[in-house]
């Protein structure tokens, strides 16, 4: 009477398996979705994190510029003085701006005719009246047309990116003042961008020119993302 109970055991491990099978895939089916849901939720708040960061970065590089260009307009009035002393009423306003914005590298003065008549540094003597003609520069022609020039960046010496800024003077003596500005400030302000362990920001400029990078290679080559 004991033999018809193994057919019945051997069914009930059957159905025994099969539930198990399912309950099994369902979990791991469970897993799964939850891992995929809390993998996009990752990717979100990472992005969210990334474009904060990069709009933060963008703020204080806009904020940089803003403040060298208050400085530039500034040294773009008219002297009190005229002819030489005017000149050296000049280069003094140009010694100030250095004492307070670190990043211009070096500020010229160009008179109504394009002619270079005072350049000056924070590592040379300043030089008045050098006589170099511009007056064909897009750093004069388009500043004189259009109150403000922006140049492309470029290497000084083959390193540090730079870029020139240009502004005209007020009447009467339509001149142009031109600042040479060194890019290190956009460089810390990328450096501080950074997401996570791998992540890292760049900056480029209106033409898609790679302005500061981790890579500095990258930078000094030139290179485009236009």
């Amino acid at each position: 009477m004991e033999a018809p109970a193994r057919p019945h055991r051997r069914l009930m491990w059957k159905y025994t398996a099969v539930v198990v099978t399912l309950v099994a895939a369902a979990i791991v089916s469970v897993g799964l979705t939850e891992l995929y849901f809390s993998y996009q939720d990752s990717k979100r708040t990472l992005s969210r994190v990334a474009r904060d960061k990069a709009s933060s970065a963008a703020t204080s590089i806009e904020e940089q510029m803003k403040e060298i260009l208050l400085e530039l307009n500034g040294v773009a009035q008219p002297t009190d003085e005229t002819g030489a002393a005017g000149l050296v009423e000049r280069s003094t306003d140009f010694q100030r701006v250095f004492g307070r914005e670190k990043f211009v590298s070096r500020l010229s003065y160009l008179d109504s005719t394009g002619k270079e008549q005072v350049r000056a540094s924070p590592l040379e003597n300043t030089r008045f009246r050098s006589g170099i003609d511009l007056a064909t520069s897009p750093k004069f022609v388009r500043a004189r047309a259009e109150e403000l020039y922006l140049g492309p960046v470029y290497r000084e010496r083959g390193s540090r990116p730079h870029m020139t800024i240009s502004v005209a003077e007020l009447e009467p003596g339509r001149g142009v003042v031109v600042a040479e500005i060194d890019l290190r400030s956009v460089r810390q302000v990328i450096d501080r961008a950074r997401v996570g362990t791998t992540g890292y920001a760049y900056a480029v400029n209106s033409r898609g020119e790679l302005v500061s990078h981790p890579d500095i290679n990258l930078v000094l080559r030139g290179t485009s993302f236009a």
